[in-house]
C-alpha cells in the first residue's frame, strides 16, 4: 500500500513538473515576442525592463556587445536598426533559473535587403523576473 501511494505522489510532482515546464516556455516565448516588437519600435523602456543590463551579445556583425546600454546607443544610432524581424523559436530548453531559446530569424534592413540568420538566447531569473541576458547571432550563407 506504501508503495502504491509513494507512486501515485511520484507521478504527480511529475504532472506538476511538466506543467511548471509548459508555463515557463509559454511565459519566454511571449517575453521573447515583447522583446522584439520592442526592439524594432525602438521601445526603450520596455527593453530596459527585459534586458539585463550586463546583456552580452554576439551579433552576426563579427562584433561582441557587453552592456545594454551600449547596445541600445547603437540601436539609436542606427548601426543595428531593422525594418521588420520574425523570431521562430524551435527549441526552449528549461534548466532551473536559466532558459536557452534556440531558433531562425529573417530580418528585413532598412534597406530592404533580407537576412536569415540562426540565433541562441539565454534569459536567467532574477529577483526582478526573466531577463535577456546573452545572444549569439549567426548569418545562415546561402
Amino acid at each position: 500500500m506504501k508503495t502504491k501511494f509513494a507512486f501515485i505522489i511520484f507521478f504527480e510532482l511529475l504532472s506538476l513538473a511538466g506543467m511548471a515546464q509548459k508555463s515557463i516556455d509559454k511565459e519566454i516565448r511571449n517575453l521573447e515576442q515583447r522583446e522584439v516588437t520592442a526592439f524594432l519600435n525602438q521601445d526603450y523602456k520596455t527593453l530596459d525592463k527585459l534586458w539585463d543590463s550586463n546583456l552580452t551579445v554576439n551579433s552576426a556583425k563579427n562584433i561582441i556587445e557587453h552592456n545594454a546600454q551600449e547596445i541600445k546607443n547603437l540601436l539609436k544610432a542606427g548601426l543595428i536598426r531593422n525594418a521588420e524581424m520574425e523570431r521562430n523559436i524551435e527549441e526552449v530548453l528549461i534548466y532551473e533559473n536559466m532558459v536557452i531559446t534556440m531558433g531562425n530569424e529573417v530580418i528585413k534592413s532598412m534597406e530592404g535587403k533580407i537576412v536569415r540568420r540562426r540565433f541562441t538566447n539565454i534569459w536567467l531569473k532574477s529577483r526582478k523576473g526573466w531577463k535577456f541576458t546573452a545572444s549569439q547571432h549567426s548569418i545562415i550563407c546561402e
